[in-house]
């Protein structure tokens, strides 16, 4: 069965079809917008807070022993979150100084777009070393005296998808336009 598509017109979208920002010459009260921001802001750095001494700990821990494949996993999975915590931190403060008119709306547009690459890096890397640990164990336990984990592989697997993720979040934060459409079929 054989269909013949070329007798079809080209699909335009029509502009209801895509999500866009709103125009740059509407007022908005930025100040305004962000006040509940503001409000949860306190929360948020309270448990970023307490993430990052507990893996402080963590971190302490593990420095103690020999860094073999298991305490390296544990010990970049405690850094990436740490790094997730000072990130929520640092755009919890951004956010309340905007909103105090401490601070100026491109120093708060600059801002956003640091610490969405750093939180979004960090939160998808310890992702990663959380996948990378389960898929080992799981190798180990299958097979036990035959399976030897590289550690240099590991490291350069995580580098890259580093690398990948900050390229994807990057474009991303350039192009929202691309990301939030939506389109009918």
């Amino acid at each position: 069965m054989n269909k013949n598509y070329t007798n079809l017109p080209p699909y335009t979208p029509a502009p209801e079809d895509f999500v866009t920002a709103a125009d740059p010459s509407d007022e908005i009260d930025l100040a305004a917008t962000l006040e509940p921001y503001f409000e949860t802001s306190v929360p948020c750095i309270l448990l970023s807070v307490m993430t990052i001494s507990l893996n402080i700990f963590v971190i302490h821990y593990y420095r103690r022993s020999r860094l073999t494949f298991v305490p390296l996993l544990y010990t970049l999975i405690s850094g990436f979150d740490i790094l997730t915590g000072v990130g929520v931190i640092h755009q919890a403060v951004v956010i309340s100084l905007f909103t105090r008119d401490v601070l100026q709306e491109r120093v708060l547009d600059y801002n956003t777009v640091f610490c969405y690459n750093i939180v979004a890096l960090s939160y998808k890397l310890s992702i990663y070393g959380n996948v990378v640990l389960a898929v080992a164990r799981t190798l180990v336990i299958l097979r036990p005296l035959h399976t030897r984990i590289h550690i240099k592989t590991v490291v350069i697997s995580a580098a890259l998808y580093g690398v990948w993720t900050y390229m994807v979040n990057s474009y991303r934060v350039r192009h929202p336009q691309s990301v939030c459409s939506v389109r009918r079929f």
